[in-house]
């Protein structure tokens, strides 16, 4: 995912990429970005980063 978010980006340049499909993936497997029990502060703050670029990408 990381790959093709990144490609996608990178080939906008200025343009707003369409990631879309990759959020919806995201929102999928993350279980809508729900943090899981007894992980460590690193994982939990992935979740919340992905979760605050998805909102802001949906603006």
């Amino acid at each position: 995912m990381f790959d093709v978010i990144s490609g996608k980006i990178q080939e906008a340049s200025s343009d707003k990429p369409d990631l879309n499909d990759e959020f919806a993936k995201l929102r999928e497997i993350t279980d809508n970005y729900q943090v899981p029990e007894d992980v460590c502060e690193s994982y939990e703050a992935v979740y919340n980063m992905l979760a605050e670029l998805d909102s802001a990408y949906q603006i």
